[in-house]
């Protein structure tokens, strides 16, 4: 990895599936990387230094020993699809840390990562402004196999006000009821014309959400199904269902 150091103006790097090896803060310096494929590689390291390259659009580094902290990608401003999945990655969503950043995220693969953890009892009344929505573009998230300790709720509470199409958290030891997302707690939008701050109570993901796999996690409740055109609840306590009226 030393050489690659001094390509400067390396604008996409491709290593998948290579003996490559070395740390990541190695490329800190290649500012004009739009793409960085690092997966199934030996190259390890914290996340950290890549916060640089501020025109990267593309990265992944799945199936590799990249660990650091999820928020470091949040002063990736271009960034559009990341990878991060079988690795030793940590941490978990900050409402006052990601609001208004990866404004341009569509994808997010966190699979069997560490990336999770103890989830936010209180991650709302988000404050989010109009003109930086809270990952304002994500339509994919996965964090299947990942430890997510804590309930349905908090899980859908801190995606409530993003646009995302898929979700997919299957076997991550949540548990609990699956809420109605029309009662989810509002969120505070703040217009800076008017200087003033409004209440919504409007879940962005209920206008959004096609797909959802919560399966093999401990469900107890559904208060609603929600009105997304797959769901799969598969190896949940067989009290999910009983507990669910189809009107």
């Amino acid at each position: 990895m030393g050489p690659l150091q001094h390509l400067t103006r390396l604008k996409r790097l491709h290593l998948s599936q290579t003996q490559a090896s070395g740390k990541l803060g190695n490329l800190q310096g290649l500012t004009k990387l739009s793409e960085l494929h690092l997966s199934h590689t030996q190259i390890s390291g914290d996340l950290g230094p890549l916060r640089r390259l501020r025109k990267l659009q593309h990265l992944d580094v799945s199936d590799s020993p990249v660990g650091g902290e999820l928020s470091a990608l949040v002063n990736l401003t271009g960034l559009a699809t990341a990878d991060l999945s079988h690795t030793r990655i940590t941490g978990w969503f900050s409402a006052n840390i990601w609001k208004g950043c990866c404004q341009h995220l569509r994808t997010l693969n966190l699979v069997a990562s560490r990336a999770g953890g103890e989830l936010p009892k209180v991650f709302f009344p988000l404050e989010v402004s109009e003109t930086q929505p809270f990952l304002g573009s994500l339509q994919e998230l996965d964090v299947s196999g990942c430890e997510l300790r804590g309930t349905v709720t908090d899980f859908m509470l801190a995606l409530a006000a993003t646009p995302l199409v898929k979700v997919r958290a299957r076997a991550c030891g949540l548990r609990g009821a699956m809420p109605c997302l029309e009662n989810l707690p509002a969120t505070l939008i703040f217009n800076e014309t008017r200087n003033e701050t409004r209440p919504s109570w409007d879940a962005t993901l209920l206008g959004t959400l096609q797909a959802m796999d919560l399966s093999e996690n401990n469900l107890t409740r559904l208060e609603e199904l929600p009105a997304a055109s797959q769901v799969r609840l598969q190896r949940s306590p067989g009290s999910v269902f009983r507990s669910c009226i189809f009107g």
